[in-house]
């Protein structure tokens, strides 16, 4: 979707420029909290993990998962996050060295 639809958003943000300041703003706290996951302190990013987590198992639960389904999906959520943090500590290593 990034690739599909991100060149078009930025054609019409750079024509534009009276949006960025809005759009910035909406950015501000994804951004923040992915930047807090990926390179914070172990004590900020694991209760992060927890809380999407528990947000899997809140949506589960209000949907009706079953409990296996809610297990699963909460796994590879905090899988996911703990990979994707991996995979950045590796690049940003890697690119420190070069």
């Amino acid at each position: 979707m990034y690739y599909r639809k991100g060149p078009k958003y930025a054609t019409w943000l750079r024509d534009n420029p009276d949006w960025k300041p809005a759009v910035q703003a909406g950015l501000f706290i994804p951004v923040g909290v992915s930047m807090v996951g990926f390179f914070g302190n172990p004590f900020v990013w694991i209760p992060l993990v927890l809380l999407f987590v528990l947000g899997v198992c809140a949506i589960g639960k209000k949907y009706g998962w079953k409990k296996r389904w809610i297990g699963f999906w909460a796994f590879v959520v905090a899988f996911g996050v703990i990979l994707l943090r991996t995979i950045n500590k590796l690049h940003f290593c890697v690119y420190q060295a070069a």
